[in-house]
């Protein structure tokens, strides 16, 4: 094992401090949403605000130029990873699989994520430096833990009711039949029963059916490319930025607590689109000094996911040249947008639209939200989804044309974007795993290999 690849001893951290209030932060909003859901559940307004308030307590500190405490971090980040699934592992059932054929695969992996993050936490408190073969051992393990957890969940629910699923499904249907999928309407599985009639085709980027097609043609499914991309992003985030990170153990643990959390299977069930957002953001954090050719094409890969990913244009800051790595990622993007806009403009747009168009969803799990069931109206989302967005996009390139480029810090400064752009919007589980995933990667883009941060 090479040396840069074993955890530092001692107590000492090259890490920004703040690592226990990010793991309380990312721990709170994983409780949020395992109350609820994701969905509207005043309760979880509760420790939604306490991940607001942890999260900006770490920004603050990260300007403290004392050192954090490594082994305490560990501690901390490992033990929330373990109190996390505890609950969950003695329940019968667990509030988001009730329409699961069986919950025993998801019961035992709740058990054996609580027992291996304790694990961490026994290995952080030794504070040894001949531990390394046991972490690099058990890592893996919990990560493929959390891998067959999810397989699991889409083995069991093979139909889940959710017109996401049957979406993707249909639009690739749709294109082996010669049919555009954004111009023919899809089928209504409520009846009705939406604030809103029907949709007036596939309402994802086109980027997502490349992945889909492949998953579909091979499994009969689309989420088997939610299921490996993810995987694909953690393993090369462990491997490439993770083990090398100075405040190993803590991440280690952070990643434990992301990856494991009781609710992540339930998001790749239900075909969310966000797991393939996050394996590719996690793809280009690996990899993001290999080349500013490789780092374009990975950008425009992950912002032609999804229409609100376009703030992160200012990844593009991370190149040697920002301009240049813009445009290429702006043209791998159009790239994959080109066939259909060729097509049928008109539908792609409308379709990609929709969300402009609807009414306001109140079961979200949001403080806007809030202000609707209690005061009876709430922010426009629209409007101030759209300014958020912009600010998000342009601060980084104003620091950057000043010579003060945030470097690393790019990431947590979309993490807090995104954070209060949704708390103040509208958000489901999906759009809060998002967030989730970008505070991860905001924690361990701080030890990624490369240039340094600029201040």
């Amino acid at each position: 094992m090479a040396t840069a690849d074993l955890p530092l001893p001692g107590v000492t951290s090259l890490a920004p401090p703040g690592l226990g209030w990010r793991a309380l932060a990312i721990a709170s909003l994983i409780a949020a949403c395992n109350l609820g859901n994701g969905m509207w559940e005043p309760l979880a307004l509760w420790p939604y605000g306490l991940a607001i308030l942890a999260w900006f307590v770490a920004e603050r500190r990260r300007g403290t130029p004392a050192p954090g405490n490594a082994r305490r971090d560990a501690i901390v980040c490992a033990a929330l990873a373990a109190l996390s699934q505890l609950p969950f592992a003695f329940q019968p059932m667990a509030p988001m699989y009730n329409t699961l054929a069986t919950v025993a695969p998801w019961r035992l992996a709740t058990t054996l994520g609580t027992l291996g993050a304790l694990a961490l936490c026994w290995l952080a408190w030794r504070d040894r430096p001949d531990d390394a073969p046991r972490r690099d051992a058990l890592l893996p393990a919990l990560l493929m833990l959390g891998f067959a957890a999810r397989l699991a969940a889409i083995l069991a629910s093979p139909r889940p009711h959710i017109d996401v699923w049957y979406g993707h499904q249909d639009a690739i249907a749709q294109l082996v039949h010669g049919l555009n999928p954004f111009a023919t309407p899809a089928h209504d599985i409520y009846n009705g029963g939406l604030p809103y009639k029907g949709l007036p085709g596939y309402t994802y980027p086109p980027a997502n059916l490349y992945w889909f097609w492949g998953a579909i043609q091979l499994y009969g499914d689309s989420r088997y490319a939610l299921l490996v991309v993810e995987a694909a992003g953690v393993a090369a985030l462990w491997w490439r930025v993770v083990r090398r990170h100075p405040a190993r153990a803590a991440v280690e643990g952070l990643l434990v607590l992301f990856y494991l959390r009781p609710s992540a299977p339930f998001g790749i069930e239900q075909a969310w689109t966000e797991p393939l957002i996050f394996g590719t953001a996690a793809l280009l954090l690996a990899f993001q000094h290999v080349g500013d050719g490789w780092l374009a094409i990975l950008l425009g890969a992950l912002v032609s996911l999804k229409q609100y990913l376009v703030p992160l244009g200012n990844l593009a800051t991370l190149g040697r040249r920002p301009v240049r790595v813009l445009v290429g990622g702006a043209l791998v993007g159009l790239a994959t947008l080109a066939p259909f806009l060729v097509w049928n403009a008109r539908a792609l747009i409308e379709a990609n639209t929709l969300q402009s168009r609807i009414p306001y969803l109140d079961y979200n799990l949001s403080f806007n939200s809030g202000l609707q069931h209690w005061l009876g109206w709430h922010l426009p989302p629209v409007p101030f989804a759209a300014a958020a967005m912009l600010v998000g996009f342009a601060y980084p390139w104003w620091r950057a044309h000043r010579g003060r480029p945030l470097g690393a810090r790019v990431w947590a400064w979309n993490a807090s974007v995104f954070l209060v752009t949704f708390a103040l919007t509208q958000a489901f589980y999906n759009e809060h795993y998002f967030v989730l995933g970008l505070m991860l990667l905001s924690v361990a883009a701080d030890g990624a290999p490369g240039r340094p941060t600029t201040a």
